[in-house]
């Protein structure tokens, strides 16, 4: 009977040790505390693999939002460091052996910390004291540490904490920590109760690291249990003293994971961060309070604008915006006056880009549109709202598309007009006509003598440059395809230059003709034909002009491709 009494009350106590012993990394994926600074949030995250995460492994949310995930890193103690604050019980509850290895314990542990590392010490017992605050490694702290006594008789330890969390900058780059020792009694009185505590510790999102100590005390067991509660809700874990060896070991496996939000805007208020990791398949939750921010690093405003349909534009912006949503937001003038109206207004945030998508009642045409937003500002604590851009867009010619026919008309009619003044003017001064002034029946091909073969579809444009005095005169008619394109009638000046140099008397737009093709002059009582070309000779009636000769009425020319018909006409006295 004795036996099975014995059996029992070793597996009580077995299950009791089960119960007490420290829980450090007792869980595959734990997060300690989520620095909030919005836009960023610094997660300080343990598992239990000791293996880095990858950056693409982890999704985070809050609340809705997705966010960046921009670097996993080790934590690394001399770089950033941390704050540690350690409260220490010193009431006469805690026995004076455990109470001297608290000291030793205390000392020993400042020789693990890092050359960034900072830690105060605190005593709670009647008051709440502060023995060093924000100091490294030291004999003077080692000292203040031996001079320290445990024989109160009340035990503050919501206070303390309370207190201690209430001195901590949250802003600040160093990680906090707080490590109680205590064997979890608190006579607070009308002093700082556990939920008052709590939500201090939440705020700042500091982790409490519990240092159970073990006593004689019949309400001991469930003051240490109901600490590791405390420890668990504020991100921390519960140990059974002595363990802050092992305890800093743990402290310095963790991995900072640094995330990024659209915005600086906080709430003040509590919100969840879930944060999943994809690889482990698992999800850990969070609460964090947003009370700090950054101020913006810029000002909203419109970066680009693209047409993205005949009546469609997208608004690009550098930052997550509210408001853009609403079509009388926006105020759109097309070359600075005309207004165009917005039928609808979609907003979206995706893969980084931050742009509205607004539905036009017209077209889009070519031009300038100037864009300016009312109640659309950034979705931050600033709220600053863009100035007025102007962007260049692609489109239909908003004054053909607009007065399109009558415009059309208005220029045929004014073209026709000019046409007509300016055939009547050519007429005045007997400049050449064209083909298409030609009203007569054309002469038949077999009364030209001997001509060469000419290539077809040969046009030729006609220019003269003759003076106003009486001389010998010839009538040039120029044939293209078997009919008259031109008549020129000239006045023989002493010489008369032709060819396709526009300096001469007269030139015609013919590739083939040479600069100064040939001269036609008086002499005597004849009109006389000089070649001046050597490359390409003048031809009369089939044969190559020698030097020079005299002109026939009804004689056929042929000067490069262009055939030309001399007619003689008589002098006028």
């Amino acid at each position: 009977m004795r036996w099975r009494k014995k059996l029992i009350l070793c597996v009580l106590m077995m299950v009791m040790g089960i119960w007490m012993t420290p829980v450090y990394g007792a869980e595959n994926i734990v997060i300690e505390q989520a620095k909030v600074n919005m836009p960023n949030i610094s997660l300080y995250v343990h598992r239990t693999e000791n293996e880095t995460f990858s950056k693409d492994n982890i999704e985070a949310y809050l609340g809705q939002e997705l966010l960046r995930t921009d670097k996993v890193s080790r934590f690394d103690k001399d770089q950033t460091g941390s704050r540690y604050v350690f409260l220490m019980d010193i009431s006469s509850s805690v026995p004076s052996d455990t109470f001297e290895q608290m000291k030793k314990e205390l000392k020993s542990f400042q020789g693990k910390m890092g050359r960034e590392d900072r830690w105060t010490l605190m005593t709670f017992g009647e008051k709440v004291a502060t023995v060093f605050q924000n100091q490294k490694a030291s004999d003077q702290v080692s000292d203040k540490i031996d001079s320290l006594k445990g024989n109160d008789d009340r035990t503050l330890l919501f206070e303390a904490l309370k207190q201690a969390a209430g001195d901590v900058d949250a802003a600040s780059d160093r990680r906090n920590v707080f490590v109680v020792l205590t064997d979890g009694e608190d006579f607070s009185g009308g002093e700082a109760s556990r939920e008052e505590a709590l939500d201090v510790l939440e705020e700042k999102a500091i982790p409490v690291y519990a240092q159970g100590i073990e006593n004689s005390d019949a309400q001991n067991r469930a003051n240490r249990k109901e600490l590791g509660e405390f420890a668990r809700e504020t991100g921390g874990e519960y140990g059974d003293f002595p363990s802050l060896d092992e305890l800093k070991d743990y402290l310095d496996e963790f991995q900072v994971v640094e995330l990024t939000g659209s915005s600086n805007k906080i709430t003040f208020q509590k919100e969840t961060l879930s944060v999943n990791f994809k690889k482990e398949k698992e999800q850990v939750q969070k609460e964090v309070y947003l009370t700090q921010y950054q101020e913006a690093a810029e000002k909203a405003k419109i970066s680009k604008v693209e047409k993205t349909g005949d009546k469609e534009i997208q608004i690009y912006y550098n930052q997550s915006m509210t408001g853009a949503d609403e079509p009388e937001h926006f105020r759109i003038l097309f070359q600075g006056e005309r207004p165009a109206e917005v039928l609808k207004a979609e907003y979206t945030e995706k893969d980084g880009d931050y742009y509205s998508t607004l539905q036009l009642k017209d077209s889009i045409y070519q031009g300038d549109y100037t864009i300016g937003c009312s109640d659309v500002v950034s979705n931050s604590m600033e709220k600053t709202e863009p100035e007025e851009f102007t962007a260049e867009l692609k489109g239909k010619n908003y004054i053909l598309r607009r007065y399109g026919p009558p415009v059309l008309f208005a220029a045929a009619a004014a073209g026709c007009g000019i046409f007509v003044i300016f055939r009547i003017r050519k007429k005045k001064k007997g400049e050449p006509e064209t083909a298409g002034d030609e009203r007569q029946e054309p002469e038949k091909p077999e009364d030209i003598k001997s001509e060469p073969e000419k290539p077809k579809d040969n046009k030729i444009e006609i220019r003269e440059q003759l003076g106003a005095e009486h001389h010998p005169e010839i009538m040039l008619k120029v044939y293209a395809d078997d009919r008259i394109a031109a008549r020129v009638s000239a006045e023989i000046d002493s010489s008369l230059m032709v060819g396709r140099n526009q300096n001469s008397d007269i030139y015609f737009d013919d590739p083939t003709m040479s600069r100064q093709q040939f001269v036609l002059f008086e002499k005597g009582k004849e009109i006389w034909i000089r070649n001046l070309s050597k490359t390409n000779p003048t031809q009369c009636n089939g044969r190559i002009i020698e030097g020079e000769m005299p002109l026939r009425n009804g004689d056929v020319l042929c000067a490069g491709s262009t055939i030309i018909k001399c007619e003689m006409k008589e002098r006028t006295v």
